[in-house]
């Protein structure tokens, strides 16, 4: 048997609160004579309104917070148009971007602790590529051949000074590379993680955020740090932001109202019903 949809217990709700709205207009009188029946009633509703708002398998709430800016959007907004043509002119700028800061990123620990970084992060569920120095292309015109050489720009971590001091001259005269996966001083180099086609919803639920921050925290030390930018990083941090200042403000506001209306009424039952009013009130809203 399919599982019931919360759909049909939402609409009976706003359909009983409806009639409870009309009846009530036309009849004030009858919620101070029947008391037992209109608390019947709002038991019933808000019955429904949790019905609606938990799910069971598996446990939790359906209710959660939405972190991607499109819904912002306006609809109908040319800009739209123009944005979804950048990306596919130019390529999705769903980008983790990684900076390790250190004195020399041409030394061949540091080379090493970009690659150990690199392939832990490219092993992550999820992540489709990473882009780094030591994973980058290298485009070479051999005048000799007459032919353009295509291999990677760093095979093997090289330890010999004149072979470091060379790549170094490479990497910050080729435009390709400056400033896109090294600065142009030679103490910072990027990490530029793409990741697969997913939500935003689906990248906060994978954890990747928190996971790369392991990594990058194996690999920190007194010499080395790094920096985390880009819109996934952006966003999960908002989102994190958020529900930290819902656990704090809402209980935060139940108790400087429950404060309030100790002082104006002076009673258990003068905090208790307003209070109780306000929560199933928002119980139904949320529903």
């Amino acid at each position: 048997m399919p599982p019931i949809s919360p759909m049909p217990f939402a609409a009976l709700a706003a359909t009983a609160l409806l009639a409870a709205f009309v009846l009530v207009s036309l009849r004030p009188h009858w919620v101070v004579q029947y008391p037992a029946v209109v608390l019947a009633a709002i038991a019933l509703v808000s019955a429904a309104s949790i019905a609606v708002l938990v799910r069971i398998d598996p446990p939790g709430l359906r209710l959660s917070i939405d972190p991607s800016s499109e819904p912002l959007l306006p609809a109908g907004d040319p800009a739209r148009d123009v944005y979804q043509a950048a990306i596919r002119d130019f390529g999705d700028d769903e980008v983790f971007v990684i900076a390790m800061e250190t004195q020399d990123v041409f030394t061949a620990e540091s080379l090493g602790r970009l690659r150990r970084i690199s392939d832990a992060i490219e092993r992550l569920p999820g992540v489709r590529h990473v882009q780094s120095l030591v994973g980058v292309t290298s485009f070479q015109w051999n005048a000799a051949a007459e032919w353009i050489e295509v291999h990677p720009f760093i095979e093997d971590i090289p330890n010999d000074p004149r072979v470091l001091a060379e790549l170094r001259r490479r990497a910050l005269s080729d435009p390709l590379y400056l400033r896109t996966v090294v600065s142009s001083d030679g103490r910072a180099a990027a990490l530029n993680v793409s990741f697969r086609k997913m939500t935003d919803r689906e990248f906060i639920a994978a954890g990747l955020d928190a996971r790369i921050d392991e990594i990058l925290g194996a690999e920190s030390g007194p010499d080395v740090r790094f920096h985390v930018a880009g819109r996934p990083h952006v966003k999960t941090h908002v989102y994190r932001t958020m529900l930290a200042d819902l656990r704090l403000l809402i209980p935060l506001a139940v108790a400087v109202m429950a404060l309030v209306l100790g002082l104006a009424s002076g009673s258990l039952r003068g905090v208790l019903l307003p209070i109780g009013g306000v929560l199933v009130a928002v119980l139904w809203t949320f529903a």
